[in-house]
């Protein structure tokens, strides 16, 4: 009985530990669909599906990015662009947050439709 005891105080201690991950970090962000350009079925040749990822995961976009940080005219924090259409910028406050896009109708990941 006490070795499962001892066993059962070590899994909980650990638990946490576990939990904090450097790789990993929660997703947070949202979705946007044009209702104008994507018809009924979300498909339309100009259809776009707009993503934006905030906090900790854009941060990690943001940072992993190779190309020179400049002032971004919305915000007045510093973009970057990969020239593949992930957008991602750095706030003034330190907050991050990246934005792209699938185009449905070139069947491949862009620029998002969002705009300031």
């Amino acid at each position: 009985m006490r070795p499962l005891l001892i066993i059962s105080v070590l899994a909980a201690v650990s638990l946490p530990a576990l939990a904090e991950d450097p790789q990993e970090s929660k997703l947070e962000g949202t979705v946007y669909l044009d209702a104008e350009t994507c018809a009924k079925d979300g498909r339309g040749a100009d259809c776009v599906l707009s993503f934006s990822v905030e906090g900790e995961a854009a941060k990690l976009l943001y940072n992993g990015m190779r190309g020179k940080a400049r002032r971004e005219e919305c915000t007045g924090g510093m973009e970057k662009m990969d020239g593949k259409g992930l957008h991602c910028i750095m706030g003034a406050d330190k907050s991050y947050s990246c934005d792209f896009g699938y185009h449905f109708g070139k069947k491949a990941f862009a620029g998002s439709a969002m705009d300031c």
